[in-house]
Parts: C-alpha cells; structure tokens; sequence
C-alpha cells in the first residue's frame, strides 16, 4: 500500500487540527513530494492534479476525468501516459504522438489528423496504423522511404511514387502525376521542375529550396520563390530577370559581389553591399548619391571608382583618407588644401601646387619639401623650423638652416655632411649625449665632451687615449669600449672601481690586488685569484669569502675570525676553522 497509510494519517490529522510535525504538510505538500499519493485524495483540484502529473507523469492513472491541461502537461512529459487516459481529446492525442509517435499504438481510431502528426514525426509509426489512407502513406514515405515496408495494401498511387523515387527522371513517364510524386521529384533533385507542367507554388517552392538554379525553369518565379531559391545558393540571382527587392538583398547579403549580376540595383540593395565590401561600388552604374557618401566615409580610396566625383565628394574622401588624393585627377585648391592640412605628404601628389598650398603643407610637416623642386630658402626654412629633420631632404643646406635645423632635432645632425665643431656642439648642448651617435667624424673636442655621457664612448670609432682617459675617468664602465686596453686604463679603470676587472681576462697581479682593495666583491670577477688577494679581500669584507672557491686555510681562518657566520659558506670546513670561528 506504498505509504498510503502515512498520508492518510496526515489527512485525518489536518482535519482534527493536530499540530504534529508530520500534520503540517498540506495535501499539495505531500503531492510534490509524491505524485501517486493523488491516489487517495478524493476529486483533486486541477492545482492538486498538475502538480501530481509534474512531479511524476504516471500519476496521471489515479486520476479521474483529469482535466484537458493535465492531461497536455503528462504526455508532453511521457507520451504513452496516453494509454491511462479515458477519451482523450484531439489535442491530447497530437501532443502525444508528436511527443513520440510511437505512441499512436494506444489510440483507438486515431483520426487522419493524429495519424499525419505521428508520420511526420516518425514515419514508421505508419506501422501501427490500420488501413493508411493514401495521403498517409504518402506523408510517410516522404519523411522516409524504407516505411514503406511497413504498408500494408499500398495505393495504386503509392506504386508511381516509389516509381519516382526509385528514379526521380520516372516522373515524365507518368501522366498527370499527382502533387505528393512531383514534392517527391523534386525534393531529390529541384531541377527536374523542368519536367513538370504547371507545377504547384508549393512544388516550385520544394524545388528550388532542393536547388536554388531551379529558379531558371520557373517562368515568372513569384517573390516569394525568388528569396527560398536565393536562400538555398546566392547565385541563383544570375537566373532572375529583375529581382524583386528581398530577392537582391538576399544575394548581396550572401555574397557582396553579386551585385554585378544585378540590373538596376536598389539604392537599399547598393548600401548593404558596399557596407560589406566598399570596392563592389566599381560595379555598381551610376550608384546612387548616398551610396557613394557611404562608401566614401568607409573607405575614401573608393573614389578611384566614382566617375568625375565632385568636390563635395572629393573632400568626403580626403576625410577618410588624405592619401586618396593620389586618385583624384586635377582636384581644386580647396581640396589640395584639405588633403595637405592633414598630412603635409600628399603635396607629392599635386601637379604644380600653389604658394598657398605648399606653405600650409610644410607647416603641417616639414618633411614634405622632399615633393618640392628646387625650392626657395624661405621654404627651406619654413620646413625645418617645422622638422628639423626636414634638411634630409635639402641639398647643400646653409650654415644657417643646418643651426636651425639641430635645434628643433639634435637627430638631424645625421643627414647633415661634414657638420661644423660649434654645430657639434650645439647638438650635445641640446641633446646630451644621446644624438652623439649620429655625428660624422667628431672633432676631438667634440669627443671630450661627448664622453662626459655614459656610454658615448661606444660611438666613436678609434677614439683617441685622451678620449679614452676622460672617459673612463667619468665613468669606470666605458672601458668596456676600448678595444685591447692599455694596462694603465685598465688600472684608471680599476681604481675608479674595482668591479671593472670584470671587463679584462687575464687580468694581471696588480691589477687583481688594486681591483679588491678598491671594492672587495671585485673578487667574484677573477678566477683562480692568489692567496694575497683572497686574504685582501677578506680583511676588506669576510663575506666575500662566498665568491672565492676553495679557499686557502688561512683565508677561511681570516674570514670566521673577522665573522664567524661565514663559517656558513666554506664547505667541508678543518677543526681549526671551526674553533677559529668558536673562538670569535
């Protein structure tokens, strides 16, 4: 009796009012927790009823006369619930089969409308199905055509079907073949409309949704037919003489270059292609005004494409782009302006400019006196007050515009040929030591200076001992630069600071002793250094003992008395070490 007992007891319960724990539950309660305890309960609510078949559709059974919604909510959930219930209406039953066809076996009578619903979602749910009419069986064998071993006292009409779908090409053999055998021919192979006369919308439709070329054997193809054919391939546009709208806008969609295969295109149809792609405007007659706005301010290149553009769409195009000027064949002054106020560059492009439009090319960058033949020593100026670098493109600069030049860039030095000694200096004033690199054959004067900078050294090509000395006087790291150093730089250098010895190999005594006394870590740059300058350094720092490998006994001794925690560093340490260290 599962727990009918248990639920019973809570029912009596809540009718005497007792207050126990398992008295609290209400009938709806209990029934989400257990949808067969609907069962006992006497004539339910349909609230009662549908929480019952949701939390288990089975419940269904135990109850009486369910309503219509209960009994749609159980077979959505298990279709062959459907068997539990007594007169099912019509909608129960589709909501069943749909669910699982299979589920028609537990209709009595179904109707022609529940049998196609079972066949379509199943075909072979035909086979529980007595006597199929012919448009059963049709529908059946057109969802899949091995149920049709399923159909028992076939129709005369079922023989030509399998005929046409045994061939589809069968379908001129047969007179008059009915609407289901031409959906059949041409669900195989949409171009076999052209066998067909007088075909249905609905066959023209199944056609070109097979194939959408079919469109060609269709005459006068309805709107509609167009956008299914064009749907299924875009280059069924190429079959179709004037397109409606949809159709054209279908295709470009698809593939932006199909425009070409379009008479007359829509101003709609001309923008959702260039939107895509702006260069399909090249096949586009006489595009529309807005359309060459739109693609312009996409891409201002586009206007190699547009046929005597005007101003207005000269100037969209600089907008976008200033280089499209390259493409625009004798643009006004006012477009020269316009390009050349925005990048000085694009006077290259301009036949004979203007006095107006060069200027305001050069203030805009300097640099473009290279588009300008032979110019004057006021434009020479004028560009490199803009761009000091602008005197690359100057032959045979004076003093004075080479002085104006540095100024505005010290890195300008690098295009100007034999620079004077002030304007070498000049430039270190203005950028120290950075722009050094780019000066030909520097003075040595210049290169005294110059090493005053870190790493200037490394600039110079064979510089001088008094250069070399002033450098690694000002920083210890220059010698680093100096190819084959004489010993007395080598100990400038290590004097200034003994880690310099890390730039020499094989370096001497002396200079291994002055290197330590300097800066005691120097020790972590030689190899094999001798006991004198072990014990050096250690006196110096005890730490640096880590830095030296196999330490001389004396050396260890030294570092633990002067620290007793670098015992730590000396590996495998003598008796004596150790009570030299105890002892500190």
């Amino acid at each position: 009796m599962r727990i009918a007992v248990l639920t019973l007891m809570i029912f009596f319960n809540i009718a005497l009012g007792n207050t126990n724990d398992t008295s609290k539950k209400t009938p709806l309660e209990v029934i989400k927790q257990n949808g067969y305890e609907i069962e006992y309960i006497n004539k339910p609510s349909k609230e009662i009823q549908l929480a019952a078949v949701k939390q288990n559709p089975n419940a269904i059974e135990y109850i009486n006369n369910p309503f219509e919604e209960v009994q749609l909510v159980a077979v959505k959930q298990n279709a062959y619930v459907i068997k539990h219930i007594s007169n099912p209406s019509e909608a129960v039953k589709i909501a069943a089969v749909t669910q699982k066809a299979s589920a028609i076996k537990y209709i009595s009578n179904p109707s022609e409308e529940v049998q196609l619903a079972a066949v379509r979602q199943n075909a072979y749910a035909i086979k529980f199905i007595k006597n199929p009419s012919q448009s059963i069986q049709l529908a059946a064998i057109q969802k899949n055509i091995f149920s049709i071993k399923y159909i028992k006292n076939q129709s005369p009409l079922l023989a030509e079907y399998k005929q046409s779908i045994q061939n589809p090409k069968n379908i001129a053999l047969i007179e008059n073949p009915s609407e289901a055998i031409q959906l059949a021919t041409v669900s195989q192979d949409g171009n076999l409309i052209k066998l067909i006369k007088n075909p249905s919308i609905a066959v023209k439709t199944a056609s070109v949704k097979q194939n959408g070329n079919a469109i060609q054997y269709i005459e006068n193809p309805s709107e509609i037919i167009q956008v299914e054919a064009i749907k299924e391939t875009a280059n069924a546009i190429i079959h179709i003489d004037n397109p409606c709208e949809d159709a054209q806008l279908e295709a470009v969609k698809q593939n932006e270059n199909l425009i070409q295969q379009i008479k007359s295109p829509t101003q709609a149809v001309q923008l959702v292609a260039i939107k895509q792609n702006t260069k399909v405007l090249q096949y586009i007659k006489n595009p529309y005004q807005e359309v060459k706005i739109a693609a312009l301010k996409q891409d201002g290149r586009v206007i190699k494409y547009i046929e005597n553009p005007s101003q207005e769409l000269q100037l969209i195009a600089i907008e976008q782009n200033n280089y499209v000027l390259e493409y625009i064949k004798n643009p006004s002054e006012a477009v020269q302006l316009a390009a050349v106020k925005k990048n000085g560059f694009t006077l290259q492009y301009i036949e004979n400019p203007s006095q107006e439009v060069i200027t305001t090319a050069l203030k805009q960058n300097g640099r473009s006196i290279s588009a300008i033949k032979n110019p004057s020593e006021e434009l020479k100026l004028l560009a490199v007050k803009q761009d000091g670098n602008a005197i690359e493109y100057i032959k045979n600069p004076s003093q004075e515009l080479q002085h104006i030049a540095v100024n505005q860039s010290p890195y300008a030095i690098q295009y100007i040929t034999n620079p004077s000694e002030v304007l070498q200096f000049e430039v270190l004033a203005k950028n120290y030591g950075l722009a050094f690199r780019y000066i030909k054959n520097p003075t040595e004067a210049v290169q005294l200076k110059a090493v005053e900078s870190q790493f200037a050294l490394g600039y110079i090509k064979n510089p001088s001992i008094t250069v070399q000395t002033k450098a690694v006087k000002h920083h210890y790291t220059a010698i680093k630069y100096i190819k084959n150093p004489s010993e007395e730089l080598k100990l400038l250098a290590v004097n200034k600071n003994g880690h310099a010895i890390e730039y020499f190999k094989n370096p001497s005594e002396e200079l291994q002793l002055l290197a330590v006394k300097v800066t005691a870590y120097a020790i972590q740059y030689i190899e094999n250094p001798s006991k004198e300058v072990q014990l050096i350094a250690v006196r110096q720092n005890a730490d640096v003992i880590n830095y030296i490998k196999n330490p001389a006994k004396a050396v260890q001794i030294v570092a633990v008395m002067q620290d007793a925690n670098t015992l730590k560093y000396i590996k495998n340490p003598s008796k004596e070490v150790i009570d030299a260290a105890k002892r500190k």
